[in-house]
């Protein structure tokens, strides 16, 4: 901030123990920004007393907001007296540190408020120990058109255990293994899932298990996941007696509820239950018997380990 500028707002501006009402706004900057309780704090702790009053005759208006589409920022400080007159400045951050403009915009609003600050030993410095919050939302009253840069994706794999029903005879175990992509509150997963032999008759010499792959995209609210299950794999019958084998083909469409417990960093522990139609129905028929059929929708649920593997 040229120096120059500050002696002559200092001169024009404010007067000693002066009062002002502060407005402060930050727009969609997409970056971390002091609050307007930042602001206050700074400028008391500069002054050595509380400046701001919301009846006092003087106004100060501040606001940062992102420079077109790069990473740059623009700050504006604007006074307006009682006297009807007002002064105006402008400052910008071209790398986009938002901290640092808002130092400077702290010490424009000390200025406008006091300007023999200028011309008196600086006060004792008092710590102002208060974390930045997040980057507020755009105001409504004055939208941003600036394009904020899009979340990185997070890899991320899964593997855990499932138990399931509807698509293979009785009630079965499983395996489940994938990776996921995630990209902000949306993921798109890759699995694949065994589930273990289960018999078709009292002897246990037939027996059927099911392998799918599934696409699974997702979208994230909180901790809580709601996805969509498009799976497709084979139906396999074994008997045992002369080691005979017939496969056919399966397709499922369904609905998962879940949910993503941190456990440490990197690692979380992901509970779900899912429902599912079955595209393709199956009967397993021993001459005039029928041994078993699908059911029309299949259920299952388990709980996986999700730990990321970048980000």
């Amino acid at each position: 901030m040229p120096a120059i500028w500050l002696l002559l707002l200092a001169s024009s501006l404010g007067a000693p123990s002066a009062k002002a009402s502060l407005v402060y706004e930050v727009g969609a900057v997409g970056a971390a920004c002091p609050d307007e309780q930042w602001v206050r704090s700074a400028v008391s702790a500069r002054l050595g007393r509380d400046p701001f009053d919301a009846t006092a005759p003087m106004l100060v208006k501040s606001r940062i907001e992102r420079i077109g589409a790069g990473p740059g920022l623009r700050g504006l400080v604007v006074v307006e007296r009682a006297d009807g007159t007002s002064g105006r400045r402008t400052l910008t951050s071209p790398t986009g540190d938002c901290l640092e403009l808002a130092s400077s915009l702290e010490l424009a609003i000390t200025l406008a408020i006091e300007p023999l600050l200028l011309a008196r030993p600086a006060p004792s410095p008092v710590a102002v120990a208060q974390p930045l919050p997040p980057a507020p939302a755009p105001l409504p009253s004055a939208p941003s058109s600036s394009v904020q840069p899009d979340p990185h994706w997070v890899i991320s794999g899964r593997a855990g255990l499932l138990g399931a029903a509807g698509a293979q005879p009785g009630l079965t175990g499983g395996l489940i293994v994938g990776v996921l992509a995630r990209r902000a509150v949306f993921s798109t997963a890759l699995e694949a899932r065994v589930h273990l032999p289960t018999p078709l008759d009292s002897s246990g010499t037939v027996q059927a298990f099911t392998g799918l792959a599934s696409l699974v995209p997702c979208a994230h609210w909180r901790a809580l996941t709601g996805c969509a299950v498009f799976s497709m794999g084979a139906f396999q019958v074994e008997r045992q007696v002369d080691v005979r084998r017939v496969t056919t083909f399966m397709s499922l469409a369904g609905v998962r509820l879940g949910a993503e417990i941190p456990l440490v960093s990197g690692l979380a522990l992901v509970p779900w239950l899912e429902g599912a139609l079955l595209l393709t129905r199956t009967s397993v028929v021993a001459g005039p018997m029928t041994l078993w059929v699908s059911w029309p929708f299949a259920i299952s649920g388990g709980a996986s380990l999700q730990f990321e593997i970048s980000s």
